[in-house]
């Protein structure tokens, strides 16, 4: 049994982390036999952060890497046919959206004011009183350090979304008429893409990302395919 070790389900998600959802999508997408559990303090993690799974008493973290364990033990193909240009390209959009539109779309939750009060209740409204007051604070700081070490909270609101955006655009663009990110039968990089649009297009919140999707009829066909196929 694969136990997967991730934050809390929240916004509706079966994760608020794209990165975990990410390894949950292919986990269903393999069918493969696992169990989740949940830990809401990345520092317990290895390397301090989350997802990491474990599998035969062996430890492996960061989504990439899960993956690419998953495909070489267990022998799985999701690929299938498909050209490797096709999943190439495939690829590029899942670098594009983790390296890049993760940025906009973390921003999103943490940093706008207008959306932060349903992140800090979705995230943190079960601790103790106390914590409540505390917690929050001490994690929002650590996420604006980030984003700003990283870059995009340098530009002003405008940009950072127009950052986002374009990387919506894209996707829309390589998907097309296309049921999956490759093609008419779903790939590898299926996981990701899903998990990190999905992450923008069904919490409750209207962020300019959310907004941009909505506008978009493939990707959010796509969404909604994806869901349906894996999370019914």
């Amino acid at each position: 049994m694969i136990t997967l070790f991730q934050y809390q389900p929240a916004f509706g998600l079966p994760n608020a982390s794209p990165f975990c959802m990410k390894v949950e999508v292919f986990l269903k997408m393999a069918n493969m036999d696992y169990k989740t559990k949940v830990i809401n303090d990345p520092s317990k993690a290895p390397n301090g952060k989350l997802p990491f799974i474990s599998d035969d008493n062996e430890t492996i973290a960061d989504s990439a890497f899960i993956i690419q364990h998953l495909i070489l033990k267990h022998k799985i193909d999701l690929n299938q046919d498909i050209p490797d240009r096709d999943i190439a390209i495939a690829g590029a959009v899942v670098k594009m959206l983790e390296e890049h539109y993760y940025w906009s779309l973390t921003y999103s939750r943490w940093i706008d004011e207008r959306y932060w009060p349903t992140t800090k209740k979705s995230f943190f409204g079960g601790l103790p009183l106390p914590l409540q007051f505390i917690i929050p604070s001490v994690a929002r700081g650590k996420v604006k350090a980030q984003i700003f070490q990283q870059g995009t909270s340098r530009h002003n609101v405008e940009k950072i979304y127009q950052l986002g955006i374009d990387d919506i655009d894209t996707a829309s663009t390589i998907l097309a008429d296309n049921d999956f990110i490759a093609g008419s039968t779903p790939c590898v990089h299926d996981a990701a893409v899903y998990a990190f649009l999905a992450n923008a297009l069904y919490p409750e919140s209207n962020t300019p990302l959310k907004e941009c999707i909505k506008r978009t009829p493939n990707l959010v066909a796509y969404c909604d395919r994806m869901r349906s196929r894996y999370f019914s």
